[in-house]
């Protein structure tokens, strides 16, 4: 059966490699910047669906940086990579379910997918639970999640807080995944696959937000959605909230400190210009804007 086969039949969207993932060595992320826009999300759940204790999984999303989820899609598929000390591992969304790569611990039970079954590679959840499941071959994911920042993906919030912990979070359920061997600890009901998938089948989907504190991938245009100035990301990533008062600073220095017919502006390591008319057309834009050092570009357009 291949690869697209399983994941119809399951429900769960599960990761490249046979072994359970990659393994690549991979130097720490940088850290990003801070955000407001979240609030600290705790799971304690003291009983499993099999009894077991379990300890919270806490993650404080207002010491992080949210990342718009579309930064992680490719055409069709959503995915992201992460690196816990130096070891690279992926998660991938389909739906209401998102599935990381990880080891489970030696006392969790072989998983019975059928037509396969045997040891699990990789933890999936959604708002009604976790699920151990079998990795089994996809696309790999291209966009790093690096430390510092969390995504929304609607029912399920995933977070790298430091180098060595991968966490995701639901209303009812967490796992994390920590240190070079990618260790799996869950909080929440464990649920068999099928089951979880079902119940996501159940279940309605989430709307979510994303404010203009969020760090986002050009292409983008910030502003339309929340009702502010229009910026238009052109290269680069940064916050909305930056891009669109970067353009208002610009606005409000030009016409005392413009020169030269583009009416030239330097602050702050940005150089921001007003092309001229035949520039303008061609750009599709009145305003233009570029950080050199940070690979940015934003533009303010006609």
């Amino acid at each position: 059966m291949s690869a697209a086969a399983l994941i119809g039949a399951t429900g769960l969207l599960l990761a490249s490699c046979g072994d359970g993932g990659t393994d690549q060595e991979a130097a720490p992320s940088p850290d990003a910047g801070a955000s407001q826009s979240a609030e600290r999300s705790t799971v304690t759940v003291t009983e499993t669906a099999d009894e077991e204790q379990s300890a919270g999984i806490d993650v404080d999303f207002d010491s992080l940086q949210q990342v718009d989820p579309s930064t992680f899609r490719d055409h069709s598929v959503q995915s992201l990579t992460y690196v816990v000390d130096g070891t690279t591992g992926e998660c991938f969304v389909n739906g209401l379910i998102v599935t990381c790569i990880g080891t489970a611990a030696d006392d969790v039970p072989n998983v019975d997918m059928p037509p396969f079954s045997g040891r699990p590679g990789a933890v999936a959840i959604a708002s009604s639970g976790v699920a151990y499941v079998i990795a089994e071959g996809v696309q790999p994911a291209k966009t790093e999640l690096e430390t510092g920042q969390w995504v929304n993906f609607g029912a399920v919030k995933c977070a790298k807080p430091d180098d060595s912990t991968l966490a995701c979070v639901s209303d009812g359920a967490a796992f994390q995944i920590q240190g070079s061997d990618r260790d799996i600890t869950t909080d929440g009901p464990v649920l068999d696959p099928e089951e979880l998938r079902a119940n996501a089948g159940d279940q309605p989907g989430t709307e979510y937000q994303t404010g203009t504190d969020v760090l986002v991938q050009a292409p983008m245009l910030c502003g339309a959605m929340e009702g502010h100035r229009l910026a238009d990301v052109v290269e680069g990533e940064i916050t909305c909230e930056e891009a669109m008062a970067v353009l208002d600073e610009y606005d409000e220095r030009m016409p005392s400190e413009g020169t030269g017919n583009a009416m030239y502006v330097e602050f702050d390591g940005w150089v921001c210009s007003s092309p001229t008319y035949g520039r303008s057309q061609e750009l599709k834009a009145k305003t233009v804007c570029e950080h050199e050092d940070r690979g940015i570009r934003v533009q303010a357009p006609l």
